[in-house]
């Protein structure tokens, strides 16, 4: 009974399936439909049957329509071989349609099915048709003539409906009916009629792991109609089922999906400009956007489901404050798990919210700049991911995160709650999308990308801030510390209240443990008094006596702060307290009654209560919480949650003594982030690069503890850049300015540093071969951008490797800090415009911030600039360098195999080539090796031979063209050539395909010679864009060439061409000129400061831009 019941099920399903495609006419057939309902058979009714090799034997499960092959081993594949009536010629029309489930993550180079030949490590077929992952970065793609890449991610773990076709004009890929690739070109060449199911391309990585169902091949182009059939058969298309992107119409927040989820605005909510074109901009009140009746939202609770948003903030959260989600919002009921919301935790922390369970992240909301939020669940493995611009900064699996079911709550809204309405501050809100899948880590750090570079900290050395406050009793003037009990740990004594535990200056850290507590265990807290029968009793205080009788003036107050919310977090402070003082312990006084604010629970808490003891003589202070329940909640108020069970603390107090003065100067932060530097030793403000800098000696530094916004997580882009102008050449090695502390695990440090050369500390990135210049500004810059490390100077790229950093560093910014290793090694010299910045600055960002016209710094080019601009006028730096990048001399190659690592030849030419390695001093121009190339264009009219190279790291994908000037490279043709039209190179670029590689040089012509080495000296100005697919692509100019990843060397002929060998050595890029000291005023980069700088000067003054 049970299988006839499972056969009825199908059959419904099929039922189903079939009258959902029965309501759109199919024009047309199918010549292939393996539909694996427990066997390989076709029934198209051509009699493909496929057979199965290399593994146990076909499985099957449940699938998309009755039932799927299932592959769960890693040499499994299906085949049909000598295929009948397949599309197979020139002038055929044809679509491959499959639904594909991957078990994982896929990998680079998995192919999922189609037809014709497939490749092999010693054969690869110029004509062939397989839906597979990119080899580079696993996104969709089509293999191969043409080559077609996507950026369409392939999900893990769900079904999507994967095709491609070909019209007689042009192909076209999708993705769950969404096209996501066209091509226009006419087939050249027929396939084999062959036809396979995870096949393994070059033997590589293994085939293809998961579920496949309903794979057919048709005899024409499927129209769009068709495809929006076929996918309505996917069990849940994975799509976003809710946008909010900004755009408002008729007093509401138009949902882009498609799904119809429209917020409906409450308040005082208006459309602002965003991050991308307009946000939804919710001000301080009673306003929130809403939609309490959504359709297609993943509320089940064994959905997976994803949210993200970008969010800017004028100031941090409330606490509790909803920022954005969707079920219950937290008011579906106690102890139900049906909320998914982001909130604000202690007005810092980023907190993922299912009632009745918090997650707090451990990174906290910034305040002035561009965020993106992501929560990701995975409803197989009961997973949530918390992710905060792209990096990955919480993960929580098992019980705690089994969400309840939240269908009778199809909410989604940004800015409610049913504790706190609205934020209490102005945010903006931009791109809020929540998807009923799990989105990849590929698709979270596209949405990453958007987020700019902005900068956090920025310490110009033109102002400063000087602070004015009274001397402070040291630790070492009193005597001693007694509270109502000794802390709830050793580790939390009294004397923690002013020891200086935690501090950092004037700011203090969110550990518990540098914190007072009174907590015994009792509930509540038992009532006593520091003097019995004198002073009043409260449920907690602490005495504090000096060595003698001081005049106070001001108490400053570091109320108790802890990040988490467990036990209470910064609810364990005090709030209302009684103040007494005596001068000789005998006698005492009552201040009065105060309120201490409450912390804020952010590392780098300043002091927020300020008591004047006006001058009173005083040697002994105590501090009593009161006991009284003046606001009628049933708890005392001398603590901040009004329940004892938390305990009741201080994290410091300091006292100042009336009449005294002390003065601290600190260079500003211009940024906005309030992240000023604190000055060790006594660095001189000389005359800098723009407006002041600082000149220092050893023993000078800068430093900012505790500082805010930095970019900190370990898979978070950043940026440093900074100007210098070194005495000497540091020794090796010296740390010279970035963040984070010295001596974590991992790496926990972000520091440009010299090491014999300039470096990047802590994370190898390879020779730079750059030296500091001596008594001349240059800038350095280091960016990494969650995956590339790039060092540069003076605006130019100088080192770069791939890195994976390991560590979070800490929120502490220096400048010509100590020297952590202990040698003594500090930089001297002086320094100007040292920046952290969040995200990774762009080459072109960087080569701005060395070449521009806002030479005083105050954001904006006008007539203030013009001085720096008239003091260099006609400075000439001009030298006849030339900076020369050797890409491959061949000398590092053991042997051919090696070589063709990076050399091989085109197989799309229609010509006929061969490579060899030339291991002979005599034959090779410089060294002992080159290239040679045999080419043969004798077989037919229009026939052209090409080899590739493919740049080695660092430099794949790494070479912006245009900043450099020329491609040298030596070639020798020999004697006895053939005579063929054009002698060219083409170049690769990361973003065209490899059937629009048309960036081209023509270089000389002939391919003739006479057995000589000729230099020859390509300049990339003639780059050369004939073919209008290139264009189609987005390259019109040596600009749009930004990420070289090799180059084609080719021949051709008009006519019926002939035979030869060419032989190829030393291939370098060059950047010319060089300036020996580029003036700031050197605005066009020639080393001369003259007319054409005015011009560029001139045109952003009218621009007012920087």
């Amino acid at each position: 009974m049970k299988t006839k019941r499972i056969n009825v099920l199908v059959l419904m399903f099929v039922v189903i399936a079939f009258m959902i495609t029965a309501s759109v006419s199919f024009g047309a057939q199918k010549v292939v439909e393996w539909s694996f309902e427990n066997n390989l058979n076709d029934t198209s009714g051509n009699g493909n049957d496929g057979s199965y090799y290399d593994g146990s034997g076909p499985e099957y499960a449940q699938g998309v329509i009755g039932q799927c092959l299932e592959l769960t081993e890693l040499g499994e594949y299906i085949e049909k071989l000598n295929a009948v009536n397949l599309p197979t010629g020139v002038e055929d029309t044809w679509t491959i349609n499959m639904y594909v489930k991957p078990n994982g993550v896929v990998p680079n180079w998995w192919a999922f099915g189609g037809m014709g030949a497939v490749a092999t490590p010693t054969y690869n077929p110029p004509h062939t048709r397989y839906i597979t992952s990119h080899h580079e970065d696993a996104t969709l793609a089509f293999y191969r003539t043409p080559n077609m890449a996507t950026t369409a991610v392939i999900n893990a773990d769900i079904w999507q409906m994967l095709t491609v076709s070909y019209d007689g004009q042009a192909y076209r890929m999708y993705k769950n009916g969404e096209e996501v690739a066209y091509y226009e070109q006419i087939a050249t060449a027929p396939c084999a009629p062959e036809i396979r199911i995870a096949p393994d391309f070059w033997d590589t990585v293994g085939h293809f792991v998961g579920q496949i169902d309903e794979f057919t091949i048709w005899d024409d182009a499927l129209t769009q109609a068709e495809l929006d059939a076929m996918v309505q058969q996917l069990p849940t298309i994975p799509s976003r089922v809710l946008h909010w992107s900004g755009e408002m119409s008729e007093g509401k927040f138009t949902d882009v999906s498609g799904h119809g989820n429209d917020g409906l605005i409450n308040g005082d909510v208006v459309a602002a400009e965003g991050l991308v074109g307009d946000a939804i901009q919710i001000n301080p009140g009673q306003n929130w956007v809403i939609n309490d009746a959504c359709s297609d939202l993943p509320l089940a609770a064994e959905d997976s489901w994803s949210m993200n948003f970008y969010a800017k903030f004028d100031s941090l959260p409330a606490n509790w404050a909803q920022i954005g989600g969707f079920g219950s919002l937290n008011n579906g009921g106690a102890g139900l798990r049906d909320s998914r919301n982001y909130v604000g935790y202690d007005q810092v922390r980023m907190e993922f919210h299912n009632n009745p369970e918090a997650t707090i992240s451990g990174a906290n909301w910034d305040t002035g700049i561009w965020q993106m939020a992501t929560a990701v669940y995975d409803g197989g493995t009961r997973t949530l991911y918390m992710y905060k611009n792209g990096a990955l900064v919480y993960s929580l699996t098992g019980d705690i995160m089994d969400l309840g079911d939240a269908s009778g709550f199809p909410k989604a809204a940004l800015g409610w709650s049913q504790w706190v309405q609205g934020y209490g501050t102005t945010a903006l809100i931009d791109e809020f999308c929540i998807w009923n899948y799990a989105i990849s880590a590929g698709d979270i750090s596209t949405l990453a990308s958007r987020l700019p570079a902005e900068k956090v900290l920025h310490w110009n050395f033109d102002e400063f801030v000087n602070e004015e406050y009274q001397e402070a009793i040291p630790y070492s003037s009193i005597e001693f510390v007694q509270a109502s009990t000794d802390g709830a740990v050793s580790e939390t004594p009294p004397e923690n209240v002013v020891n200086g535990s935690g501090m950092s200056g004037l700011t203090h850290n969110n550990n518990n443990l540098d914190c007072w507590i009174n907590y015994d265990g009792s509930n509540p807290l038992p009532l006593s008094s520091a003097v019995e029968g004198v002073l009043p009793e409260g449920p907690a205080w602490i005495a504090i006596q000096f060595d003698q009788a001081y005049p106070l003036g001001e108490m400053w107050v570091w109320n108790y702060n802890q990040a988490s919310g467990d036990g209470g977090g910064t609810a364990r402070g005090m709030r209302w307290v009684t103040i007494n003082y005596s001068a000789d312990g005998s006698t005492w006084e009552t201040l009065g009654d105060f309120e201490f604010a409450r912390a804020t629970g952010e590392s780098g808490y300043e002091h927020n209560t300020v008591v004047d003891f006006g001058g009173v003589n005083a040697a002994m202070v105590v501090i009593t919480a009161r006991a009284e329940d003046n606001d009628g909640d049933g708890f005392p108020d001398g603590q901040w949650s009004g329940e004892w069970m938390y305990g009741c603390g201080l994290a410091e107090l300091r006292f100042g003594i009336a009449g005294s003065t002390v003065t601290n100067t600190y260079v500003s932060d211009v940024s906005g982030n309030g992240n000023d530097g604190e000055i060790a030793g006594s660095p001189a403000a000389v005359a800098g690069n723009v407006g002041d800098a600082f000149d220092f000696a050893a023993g000078d530094a800068v430093s900012k503890a505790s500082a805010a916004n930095l970019p900190l997580n370990k898979a978070v882009a950043w940026s440093i850049n900074t100007w210098l102008k070194a005495d000497t050449q540091p020794p090796s090695p010296t740390v010279i300015g970035g963040f984070g502390g010295f001596g974590g695990a991992g790496q926990t440090t972000r520091y440009i540093s010299y090491e014999g050369e300039l470096d990047f500390w802590d994370y190898p990135i390879g020779s730079s071969d750059a030296q500091l210049d001596i008594n001349k500004w240059q800038m350095v810059t280091v960016t990494y951008d969650t995956d590339i490390i790039r060092l540069y100077k003076n605006g130019i790229e100088i080192a770069a490797a791939e890195a994976n950093i390991n560590g979070n560093a800490t929120a502490l910014a220096q400048l010509c800090p100590v020297d952590p290793f202990g040698n003594g090694n500090e930089f001297v010299g002086q320094v100007d415009d040292f920046s952290i910045w969040t995200g990774a600055l762009s080459a072109e960002q960087i080569k701005a911030l060395y070449m521009a016209g806002d030479f005083n710094n105050d954001g904006s080019v006008d007539l203030l600039d013009y001085p720096n601009l008239s003091a260099q006028w006609l400075t000439d730096n001009l030298i006849g360098k030339y900076s020369q990048t050797t890409v491959d001399d061949f000398e590092s190659y053991a042997d051919l195999l090696a070589l063709e690592e990076f050399w091989y030849i085109w197989y799309d030419a229609p010509g006929v080539s061969a490579i060899d390695l030339i291991n002979d001093a005599q034959q090779a121009n410089n060294g002992d090796k080159a290239l040679s190339w045999s080419y043969d264009n004798s077989a037919a009219v229009n026939t052209y031979s090409e080899i590739v190279f493919e740049l080695p790291a660092p430099y794949y994908g790494n070479v912006n063209l245009s900043e450099f000037d020329q491609i040298r490279m030596s070639v020798k043709r020999h004697t006895g050539n053939s005579t063929e039209d054009l002698f060219y190179i083409k170049i690769l670029d990361s973003g065209m395909t490899t059937s629009d590689i048309a960036a081209e040089f023509f270089i000389d012509g002939s391919t003739t010679g006479d057995q000589d080495w000729a230099d020859l000296t390509i300049l990339t100005e003639n780059l050369e864009y004939p073919d209008y697919t290139a264009q189609a692509n987005g390259y019109y100019s040596l600009d749009d060439v930004t990420a070289v990843t090799g180059m084609l060397v080719g021949c051709y002929t008009a006519q019926t061409g002939g035979t030869g060998t060419i032989d190829i050595d030393d291939i370098s890029i060059v950047a010319f000129p060089e300036c020996s000291q580029t003036p700031q005023a050197d605005l066009s980069g020639d080393c001369v400061v003259d007319s054409a700088d005015l011009i560029i000067y001139a045109e952003n003054w009218l621009l007012n831009t920087n």
